[in-house]
Order: structure tokens, then C-alpha cells, then sequence
């Protein structure tokens, strides 16, 4: 029954942010089109499995886009005016997020709940170049370490690359990263392919996104997802609502974020 509900619940939602997604954006043109596979172990729970989400990056020298596989599958049908079945078909409920890079800044944009919320924070990665070489997807690269979001990182980079950015928010090196793996194995990138692109492509997903600092955004995040009526726009039994929120809780206390630390 549980599941029945959070299925039309998941249809209603759909319905409500499809006309949303897409207004008048501002475009870029990258030079390439990078795609990562994530490793992620996202449950302290004992013996939780990995799990593996596909993104891509788009990227030129000053400026990079990073998000879900599914988002920018789901971005170019609706660039060329695809139908809605194909669209729904795309749509993922849980990969809206955005992330924009320059050197300067990092700008990140996410559709909560149908609200579009988001932050910019400084680009301040500190890395330190190691004496040590890998190998990813047949390109050899320089290792490096940082710590950031709470954790200590390795990442592989190659300097052939003039791109100075890689997945996620990882950034600052002197070529693209190919690959980036926190020290506890909780957390992994890896490029599985690169090729030249060209044309103009949004920025953004999002264009009326209301900004608040990071710490309030996550304030507003959990408020916002703790609302599974919407604002009253979706009515639950009670003893729905009552399950919702339990499992809700239940995945919050083992929960192993990315950002540990904001």
C-alpha cells in the first residue's frame, strides 16, 4: 500500500514540476563531455551495499556543469521539444541538482519538494600534488590529496587535459580529474568516457531559484522534504504521513552523506 502511494505521490510530483524545469536560460558552450560513474556507500548500516549513479560534465576552460546522467538525458529531449512519455520516462525525482563551476565560485541549485533552492559558496579547494601515478579509462595521471566536506581525498588528474575541473565539486588542478576516492572507500568518481562536444547548453536547470546561505539552505532542505504534502497540495492519511516521516528519520540517523561538513 506503502509503496502504492509514494508511486502516485512520485506521478503527482512529476506533474506539478514538469512545466518548471525549463524557462529562459542562460547558455554556455563547453568543449567537452565528460562522464563519471559513481561509487557511493550513502547508509552507515551495517553491510549496506554501494550504490552507482552515471554523471556527466560539461565543461570549457573557465566554466563547468556538473549533474546526473538522467538530467541531461532528460535536459536534451526537452531541448528539442520532446514528447512528455519520453520525458517521464527520464525524469529522475532524486538527480535535479546543478552544480556550476569557476574558478571563483561554485554555484549549486537543486529542485526540493518543487521548490527551487540553492547556494553559492567560494572555490577554495587546497590541493597538495603527490609523487604518485594511476591510470583511469586508459589516461595516465598525477595523484593529489585535500580535505574537504569533512573527509581526506585522493585524486588523479591528467595534465594532458587543459580543463581544470572533474566531478562533483572537485576542482583546482592543473588538468581535468579523472578520478577522486575518499580515504574511508565510502565515496568514488571515476571517468568511464570523454569526448569533444559542441553547441550551447543551459547553465542551469533551474532559473527562479531562491538563494540562502549553505547552512540555511540545509535548514530549508529539511524542512522542505519533511513536507510530504507539498505545502497542502497533496492530501495522505494520517497514518501515511505518520510512516513516511518514520522512514524518513529512520534513513537520517544512518545517513553517510558526501558532505559530512558543509
Amino acid at each position: 500500500m506503502i509503496k502504492a502511494v509514494f508511486l502516485k505521490f512520485s506521478l503527482s510530483l512529476f506533474l506539478t514540476v514538469f512545466g518548471n524545469l525549463f524557462r529562459a536560460q542562460e547558455m554556455f558552450s563547453p568543449s567537452v563531455l565528460v562522464t563519471y560513474e559513481m561509487s557511493s556507500v550513502e547508509s552507515l548500516k551495517e553491510n549496506a551495499a554501494p550504490e552507482v549513479t552515471h554523471y556527466v560534465l560539461l565543461a570549457n576552460e573557465t566554466t563547468a556543469v556538473f549533474k546526473a546522467q538522467s538530467a541531461f538525458r532528460y535536459d536534451s529531449i526537452k531541448q528539442i521539444n520532446g514528447d512528455q512519455r519520453t520525458l517521464m520516462a527520464n525524469f529522475d525525482l532524486e538527480e535535479q541538482a546543478n552544480i556550476v563551476i569557476n574558478p571563483k565560485e561554485i554555484f549549486y541549485s537543486d529542485l526540493v519538494m518543487n521548490t527551487e533552492v540553492g547556494y553559492r559558496e567560494g572555490n577554495d579547494f587546497k590541493w597538495q600534488i603527490i609523487q604518485k601515478f594511476g591510470e583511469v579509462a586508459g589516461l595516465k595521471c598525477q595523484k593529489a590529496v585535500t580535505e574537504k566536506f569533512g573527509r581526506k581525498w585522493t585524486a588523479c588528474f591528467s595534465a594532458v587535459s587543459p580543463f581544470m575541473f572533474g566531478p562533483y565539486k572537485f576542482n583546482g588542478l592543473p588538468g581535468l580529474i579523472l578520478e577522486v576516492e575518499d580515504d574511508e572507500n565510502h565515496y568514488l568518481f571515476r571517468m568511464t568516457d570523454i569526448k569533444k562536444i559542441e553547441g550551447t547548453f543551459p547553465l542551469s536547470r533551474l532559473n527562479q531559484v531562491k538563494m540562502f546561505s549553505k547552512n540555511d539552505y540545509l535548514l530549508v532542505k529539511d524542512n522542505l522534504e519533511s513536507d510530504f504534502s507539498l505545502g497542502g497540495k497533496i492530501k495522505f492519511k494520517p497514518e501515511h504521513t505518520r510512516k513516511f516521516q518514520a522512514a524518513r528519520e529512520l534513513k537520517l540517523k544512518s545517513a553517510n552523506p558526501l558532505e559530512r561538513e558543509p
